[in-house]
């Protein structure tokens, strides 16, 4: 533990000459995982509505967004933030990266987590509050949650020590390990991934974030009310966030 924490609290590049390819690697790796928690999550809601429930109930715009953060944001920040101050998220262990701390502890994680998941959470409640009344105030929460995106994602993969917003607030920096793993070594796997992640990045698609599932009556062109929604408060990640 004591080894472990002396390599995380390593000292913080000016420099931090990461791959362009290997980073896209880490998100590919990340959004996969992303991916996965939220189909998983989708599948248990539409059984449980069915089974238990007998269908879909209607939910009120703030029920739907207490929802979509309580079940996605939330739990995905903490899960991501636990893996980070462990041994680093499944995309970071693949790409052969690591999350180097100032200040090594749960809390500057979870700080971390929070500043890097908080443009997710603008588009859920853009794509939401749109899907009850298109306004200024949607319009407003999605196109911040893309100006912010963006700016995560340049600063992530073109600035000179590679640190987001999230990394200087919370004082910390993703970096190469010392020695990678096997599987980074295989330059076909390397362009695969790389060339494929960076084609989806680079379209800037990010609103493809906040697809949301209705109903089948929605999806046949029944009205969307705030009485009568019966929006699915949960969205697939098309985009990749970047971690």
């Amino acid at each position: 533990m004591i080894l472990k924490k002396k390599m995380l609290k390593m000292k913080l590049k000016t420099d931090n000459p990461i791959p362009v390819k290997t980073r896209l690697k880490e998100l590919m790796g990340d959004w996969l995982f992303i991916s996965g928690y939220l189909i998983a999550l989708f599948l248990l809601a539409i059984g449980f509505y069915n089974l238990v429930l007998g269908g879909i109930p209607a939910f009120t715009e703030a029920q739907s967004q207490l929802l979509a953060f309580s079940t996605s944001v939330l739990p995905l920040s903490i899960i991501f933030a636990w893996l980070d101050y462990r041994k680093g998220s499944f995309g970071k262990r693949w790409a052969g990266l690591q999350l180097v701390y100032k200040h090594w502890s749960l809390a500057h994680s979870l700080l971390r987590s929070a500043i890097k998941f908080f443009p997710w959470q603008l588009g859920h409640m853009g794509a939401i509050r749109s899907a009850y009344q298109a306004d200024a105030l949607s319009i407003f929460l999605s196109t911040s949650a893309g100006i912010l995106f963006l700016i995560f994602l340049l600063m992530g993969l073109l600035h000179k020590d590679k640190r987001h917003p999230a990394d200087l607030l919370a004082g910390t920096q993703v970096q190469l390990k010392n020695s990678k793993r096997g599987w980074d070594k295989s330059p076909s796997l390397s362009i695969v991934f790389g060339l494929s992640s960076k084609t989806q990045w680079l379209s800037g698609l990010y609103y493809a974030d906040f697809i949301s599932f209705y109903s089948p009556t929605q999806l046949c062109g029944g009205g969307t009310t705030k009485s009568n929604s019966k929006e699915l408060p949960i969205s697939v990640p098309l985009s990749f966030d970047l971690l």
